[in-house]
């Protein structure tokens, strides 16, 4: 990235997002492609049919970097930033220390994946923004303290969770 280039705005939530009932109209969805699907599926960002209205917008796939330009600002994002960090399944723990370890859980698989991304666009906003639902395995295990090992401790538990990253490229409009 170069000196003057700037990173969009970004907010992340821990809920899915898809736009609402009536809302539909005002965004258009980016089919996603690759493995895992979480890249535009298309080689330009005009393939995506956007109101351009000043802002240069462009999606280069070979280096997966999103580049926006509007009213002398200049952004540049890798897409795989676009989207939040997704958790990561953590090793079972080893030793324990019975004079102060009782009981732990840990995220021992994250699975089930699913990504989709949504765009806006007005004269002075580029909004996208791009979730995903995943489903992780949490284990719970207690210090056996005669063999200062951890055991399992009841079944493994299954949850859906959702996360969403908005970006906004905002740009200097009718000043």
């Amino acid at each position: 990235m170069s000196d003057d280039t700037k990173k969009p705005t970004q907010n992340d939530v821990d809920k899915g997002w898809k736009p609402a009932p009536g809302e539909e109209a005002k965004w258009k969805e980016i089919v996603l492609s690759g493995t895992p699907k979480k890249k535009p599926g298309v080689e330009g960002w005009d393939e995506l049919d956007p109101a351009i209205d000043g802002m240069v917008v462009m999606y280069e796939w070979a280096t997966g970097l999103l580049k926006v330009a509007c009213g002398g600002i200049k952004y540049e994002i890798n897409f795989e930033n676009c989207w939040p960090p997704l958790p990561a399944a953590e090793p079972a723990p080893g030793a324990c220390d019975p004079r102060k370890d009782t009981e732990r859980s840990y995220i021992a698989e994250v699975k089930d994946v699913k990504y989709w991304a949504y765009f806006r666009q007005t004269k002075c906003v580029l909004q996208i923004n791009c979730a995903f639902e995943y489903w992780i395995v949490t284990k719970t295990v207690r210090c056996d303290k005669s063999l200062r090992k951890w055991r399992p401790k009841g079944q493994a538990k299954e949850s859906g969770l959702y996360k969403t990253r908005a970006s906004y490229f905002t740009c200097p409009c009718g000043e």
